[in-house]
């Protein structure tokens, strides 16, 4: 499959920026903003190693932006579980975002990964919570990278957020014991990588870059909740101890 099937690459991302930005809808407003942030960080701290392949809009009003990611992560090969580098997701951004929560849904080849849903690898659906079964509903590839409650329409909360977020739960960053997982085979081989000192499986993606504020509109402090100190990755978080090996 080619990597820009489906989307409109000949439109570039400053097009797309300056025409939200132009727009008199506060959420296109909102979303210029934002993806201007991202885009800066391809152009700086990201260089190399995450991309915007191109967009797509549908017939909701969402954009929807191929991106290519370049962070140490794992993928299941002929029942084997083998490194990986070079993923590739479609960032979804609804028509009222941020009111709406952007969605990321991994192509191509999967992330053996808790957080991502893997065909091969689906979790029983007693006692996932009932966010995580609407992830498991909508099919494979589909990526849970923060609880819906924390997500923040003020700025500490922006796309360039997300894409860091989800480097984090590649690379196993900061990993935790979950009480549901999308992936449970993922979640029990991390964790024994965890024992075993093995995690984080490389660098992710530096964090980004602060967003500047938008007519004060930031919130107090503008510290992300995604770069709380307490766990904050999309599946409540427990310490069930060492994992069987």
């Amino acid at each position: 499959m080619k990597e820009n099937r489906g989307f409109k690459q000949a439109v570039p991302v400053e097009e797309i920026i300056d025409r939200c930005l132009a727009s008199s809808d506060v959420c296109d407003q909102r979303k210029g903003g934002d993806l201007r942030h991202l885009a800066m960080q391809v152009q700086d701290r990201w260089r190399g190693r995450f991309a915007i392949k191109g967009f797509n809009a549908s017939g909701d009003l969402s954009l929807t932006m191929l991106c290519r990611l370049q962070v140490a992560g794992l993928v299941s090969r002929a029942g084997c579980i083998c490194p990986h580098e070079q993923f590739r997701f479609a960032l979804s951004i609804p028509h009222r975002y941020p009111l709406s929560l952007p969605g990321v849904r991994f192509v191509g080849e999967m992330p053996f990964c808790p957080h991502v849903v893997h065909r091969s690898f689906m979790p029983q659906m007693t006692g996932i919570p009932p966010e995580l079964q609407e992830y498991l509903r909508l099919g494979e590839g589909y990526c849970c990278y923060l609880r819906s409650s924390q997500w923040s329409v003020d700025l500490s909360c922006n796309l360039a957020l997300v894409v860091w977020q989800v480097s984090r739960l590649l690379t196993f960053d900061k990993l935790f014991g979950e009480m549901g997982s999308l992936n449970p085979s993922a979640r029990d081989y991390a964790l024994r990588l965890r024992d075993q000192g093995k995690t984080p499986l490389g660098r992710s993606l530096p964090y980004p870059a602060e967003r500047p504020s938008a007519a004060g509109r930031e919130s107090a402090g503008g510290a992300s909740v995604m770069d709380a100190d307490e766990s904050c990755d999309a599946i409540e978080w427990v310490d069930h101890g060492t994992i069987r090996t």
